[in-house]
């Protein structure tokens, strides 16, 4: 199987999972279909929508991780100004020590770093090109 063919397969999986999840939501099929109506969509529609949304996020990902990979000080910064004081506003505990949490802050922060190459990004690719968003 090709990396496209596999990359497609994991966008429907994924879609499919998020599509199932959001049905979960609903108290009834009926509250789901009647929604689906409101939208003016099929399952078929939304799914594809879905599908579309996970494979940006896959290339998204591809292309900007390896750029946003933060450096020991940027977590244990966050860890200190960020996470330690929300920490104790939401906690009536001490904190967890860095070690325990750092997978968690180093995602948080190379998600942020990913956003902020994602604005730049787009930002080169308006300046370069002309940008239009298709809707369906």
């Amino acid at each position: 199987m090709s990396v496209e063919a596999t990359g497609s397969a994991n966008s429907k999986k994924a879609a499919e999972n998020t599509l199932s999840q959001v049905r979960k939501e609903f108290p009834s099929n009926a509250a789901y279909r009647s929604a689906l109506q409101a939208l003016g969509m099929t399952e078929q529609q939304v799914l594809k929508r879905l599908e579309v949304y996970q494979r940006t996020l896959r290339m998204i990902d591809e292309r900007l991780r390896p750029g946003a990979y933060p450096d020991p000080n940027e977590v244990e910064t966050y860890y200190k100004e960020t996470f330690v004081p929300e920490y104790a506003r939401s906690h009536s505990t001490p904190p967890p020590p860095l070690a325990d949490v750092r997978d968690k802050i180093q995602e948080i922060v190379v998600q942020r770093k990913i956003n902020q190459l994602l604005e730049q990004w787009l930002e080169r690719l308006k300046s370069v090109n002309r940008v239009t968003i298709h809707s369906n």
